[in-house]
Formats: C-alpha cells, structure tokens, sequence
C-alpha cells in the first residue's frame, strides 16, 4: 500500500502538467496531429505548383510510400534550426512528426520551442558515446499535455544531430496495443 502510495505521488506532478500545458500544439507546419494524412496531402519537393495554389501545409515530401503508411521525408522546414523532418502513421492517421537538425543548432532548436511552446515539463541529463568510445553530454527536454508528447533530444541515437519529436499520444496507444497483440499471435506460433 505504502509502495503504490509513493507512486501516486510521484505520477501526480505529470498529471498536472499534462493538464496545465497551455500551449499544446494539435499541428506541426500545418500537418495535423492524430488526424487522416493521405500521401498526396504534402506536395513533392521539387514538384511544379500554379501560381495560385496555396498549400496548408507549408513544407515538402521528399520521399513518400507507394503504398499504406510507410514514412513521409520532409525538406522545405521553414525553420533554419531544423534541416529535415518525417510523418509517422498508423492506418492512415499520424502518430508522429520529427524534426531533425545539427546538433550545432541545438540551443537555437531549444529557445524556438520554449517560446512556441512554454517550459518543459520535464529536463534530463545523460551521456551518448560514439563509436570511437568519446562521452558527450547529451539533454532531453519534455512537453507532456493530454493529448501530445515533444521530446526534444540533443543527441538522438547519435552524437552529431538533434530530434524533436511530435507525438500524438491517442494514436500512439492504439499502436502499441495492437503492437503488443500482434506480438502475442506471433508468440503463440513459436
């Protein structure tokens, strides 16, 4: 009882949080989160557009899936910091939006999202090391509300490049209980 006590305690403040998230985004560049993207919603980079037309959505595809929910590759971010970014779905509906940079832009990365975005919920501190054996400082700032997740990682996965990351927490729970049943019927075949 005591145990399950101090864990009500210390999930009270993210509850908080998530609730008191003011800024909370439902789109990024005009992609939004948790709702149908179709493959032809973002235009090509590269592609010829009339005059007239005025895309919601800001930025281009540089790659696209032929077919289902594979990733869309994005170019064109009208935001210096970020030099590349992608949509994750799952069935048709996104889950996730990156953005990536230069891990020489990070702080700048950082100040735009605290000004669009308010204080992180949450700073963490940890140390990446490359394949040479060199540690590098490396820090992960989260925004946590009701329905979106942004993770702001200096070094993710590798030493040399920053990630934002989107994602729409709705969607991304449905995911990961149908993940997780896909696994069991696996299981159950070995």
């Amino acid at each position: 009882m005591k145990d399950l006590l101090i864990a009500a305690a210390l999930a009270l403040p993210l509850i908080v949080h998530a609730q008191d998230w003011k800024q909370e985004p439902d789109t990024v560049l005009g992609i939004a989160l948790g709702q149908p993207l179709d493959n032809d919603a973002i235009k090509s980079c590269g592609g010829v557009q009339a005059q007239d037309e005025q895309p919601a959505i800001s930025v281009c595809a540089l790659d696209k899936p032929r077919f289902g929910d594979g990733p869309i590759l994005l170019s064109g971010i009208p935001i210096a910091a970020f030099k590349t970014g992608a949509v994750m779905r799952e069935g048709g509906v996104v889950s996730q939006i990156e953005l990536a940079g230069s891990n020489d832009r990070f702080d700048e990365a950082k100040q735009i999202l605290a000004e669009r975005y308010g204080k992180p919920t949450k700073v963490g501190k940890s140390t990446v090391q490359n394949r040479a054996g060199a540690s590098f400082q490396s820090e992960q700032l989260t925004w946590r509300g009701k329905k979106v997740l942004l993770v702001l990682d200096q070094r993710a996965g590798n030493v040399t490049d920053f990630v934002a990351t989107f994602t729409h927490l709705d969607t991304a729970a449905k995911t990961g209980a149908a993940t997780d049943g896909k696994v069991k019927r696996e299981a159950s075949r070995l």
